[in-house]
């Protein structure tokens, strides 16, 4: 008979939350597993196996989506300093007296 893991122990040897393996599985990431007759879930060595891969493969895609994001920001934040420079260059330019004409309200 195969060893038997309450969910709490799978979180633990994954270094996850239960909270994170009861999304996984409400979001099909990994499947449900068999219940004892209390209605705890009863994880088996497979089952750890298949959170582990979720895990590795929900951490990559994080990193590709971080780096991409970053990016984006980065260039983001470049096209608005430089949106804000001519914003600022155009006021002030606009705000500033012209010489010779200071003296044209008088």
């Amino acid at each position: 008979m195969e060893n038997k893991l309450t969910i709490g122990q799978v979180a633990a040897k994954a270094a996850i939350s239960p909270q994170t393996i009861r999304l996984w599985i409400k979001q099909f990431l990994i499947k449900e597993p068999h219940r004892s007759w209390a209605g705890y879930r009863l994880f088996t060595n497979k089952d750890l196996e298949e959170i582990l891969r979720v895990k590795k493969l929900h951490f990559q895609i994080n990193v590709k989506i971080g780096q991409e994001n970053a990016r984006c920001l980065r260039s983001l934040s470049e096209k608005i300093r430089q949106q804000t420079n001519k914003s600022i260059k155009k006021i002030v330019k606009s705000a500033l007296i012209k010489p010779g004409k200071e003296n044209d309200e008088a």
